[in-house]
């Protein structure tokens, strides 16, 4: 339940079982300049199948999509024991009601996922991450928004608060971390116009996003008893 079942670099698609973690697929993937562009928390240990049932997604889903946008197919176990599939394996053969992304957030109930099909991306060929520190949260949510709408390269964009940036090794105040990705030209074009329009950046330094990733623990309570008024 951890292999790559299948994997044609030229199509852009592979097919995984479910068991499979996301950084073993990564690693796979950039063997050939490829990867899936999604980055869900706490990281690389998510399995591809958790991923999918609780359709965790992080920074990158507001410019790239989330687990669903590039899913092709799955694969999932009914409760009788039966194997069903919906979707394909490839793009061309992706056709019909798009059964399969129902599966996204379901937690299992329409059936357990054992395999599923995606659609990959290129690696860009640079990135670069910028931090922008505020004077308060309203300038942050200004230089945010700002940054939104931009036609920057932008991969990712998240506003910080004060504790959060502190944690990260950034300045103690409310600031937007921005994650820039594409050509050289387009990265440094994007990064001298978000310095522009924040007025202050910094470059942090180590494996920020995925430092951040590990900040976002499972807050859920399980619910034991749920009461509602008669219908």
């Amino acid at each position: 339940m951890h292999r790559v079942a299948e994997y044609v670099p030229d199509d852009l698609t592979v097919t995984v079982e479910a068991g499979l973690p996301l950084g073993q697929l990564q690693q796979t993937l950039g063997e050939h300049g490829q990867y899936l562009p999604v980055d869900p928390p706490p990281g690389d240990d998510v399995t591809i199948g958790g991923m999918l049932a609780t359709a965790r997604t992080g920074a990158w889903r507001g410019h790239m999509g989330s687990p669903r946008d590039h899913l092709l197919g799955v694969e999932v176990a009914l409760p009788s024991g039966a194997l069903a599939r919906s979707g394909g394996r490839v793009v061309k053969n992706v056709t019909g009601y798009d059964l399969h992304r129902m599966h996204t957030g379901a937690l299992g109930a329409f059936g357990v996922i054992v395999e599923a099909s995606f659609k990959i991306a290129p690696r860009p060929a640079a990135t670069r991450t910028l931090a922008a520190p505020a004077a308060d949260l309203n300038e942050a949510m200004r230089v945010a928004r700002t940054a939104w709408d931009a036609s920057l390269a932008t991969r990712a964009l998240t506003l910080l608060g004060s504790a959060a940036a502190a944690h990260l090794g950034l300045p103690s105040r409310p600031t937007v971390l921005i994650e820039l990705a594409g050509s050289e030209a387009a990265v440094d074009r994007s990064a001298r116009e978000f310095g522009a329009l924040s007025g202050r950046t910094e470059e942090p330094t180590g494996e920020i996003w995925k430092r951040l990733r590990a900040l976002h623990g499972d807050a859920t309570v399980p619910v034991a008893r749920l009461g509602v008024p008669p219908s």
